[in-house]
C-alpha cells in the first residue's frame, strides 16, 4: 500500500514532468556582435541548444525532458528522474547518459573532503582553546 506522502510525491513529480513537456523555450532577443562584445556574452547556437556535455547523448524523449529540467535548474526533477530512467530503459547509452546527467548535480568530492577537514580543524582549535587555554 502506498502512503499519502508517496502519492503526493508522485503527483508532484508527474506535474513537474508535464510542465516540462509543455514548456517552450523562452523568447530571448537576438544578440548582435556589438552586444556580445559589450556584454561579454555569446549568442546561443540555434542548431544545437544542448549543453556541450550532452551533445553526444542519444535521442530519447525522457532524457530530453531531464535535460530541459537540468537547463531550467530543476535539479530535484533530475535527481529523481535520472535513476528511474537508467533503471527502466533497455538502451545502455540512455542509461549511461542518465547516470552522467545525475552525476552532474552531485557535490564535488574534493569540496566535501575540504568541508570535513575544515570542520575537524575548527573542532580541534575550539577544543584546544576551551580545554588548554587559561581563562
Amino acid at each position: 500500500m502506498i502512503s499519502l506522502a508517496e502519492m503526493q510525491r508522485r503527483c508532484y513529480f508527474a506535474k513537474d514532468m508535464a510542465e516540462l513537456r509543455d514548456s517552450k523555450p523562452s523568447d530571448s532577443k537576438e544578440l548582435t556582435a556589438s552586444d556580445e562584445r559589450e556584454e561579454g556574452v555569446r549568442k546561443p547556437q540555434e542548431d544545437n541548444p544542448l549543453p556541450a556535455f550532452a551533445r553526444d547523448f542519444p535521442n530519447n524523449p525522457e532524457l530530453r525532458l531531464l535535460l530541459v529540467a537540468f537547463e531550467q535548474g530543476r535539479h530535484d526533477v533530475v535527481r529523481e528522474g535520472a535513476p528511474k530512467l537508467a533503471e527502466s530503459t533497455d538502451n545502455p547509452d540512455v542509461a549511461r547518459a542518465a547516470r552522467e546527467l545525475r552525476s552532474r548535480i552531485e557535490a564535488d568530492p574534493l569540496a566535501i573532503k575540504l568541508m570535513i577537514g575544515i570542520f575537524a580543524l575548527l573542532t580541534l582549535l575550539t577544543s584546544w582553546v576551551y580545554f588548554f587555554h587559561k581563562h
